[in-house]
């Protein structure tokens, strides 16, 4: 059995709001690659071993 040496975990997190009638879904704009530039989920990242660093959070 080999041993990981480098593992991730991510999260996406779905996030819902209605606010008069209309229904909206929270998204960002990917500031890293791939697809920099590209609407998508939030996601929580949690890296071990020597991968790369997550990206930093929206501010």
């Amino acid at each position: 059995m080999s041993e990981i040496t480098n593992a991730s975990l991510t999260t996406d997190i779905v996030l819902f709001a209605e606010s008069g009638g209309l229904r909206h879904v929270l998204l960002i704009r990917r500031g890293w690659a791939p697809y920099a530039g590209h609407w998508a989920l939030p996601v929580a990242m949690s890296t071990t071993g020597s991968g790369s660093s997550p990206p930093p959070a929206a501010s």
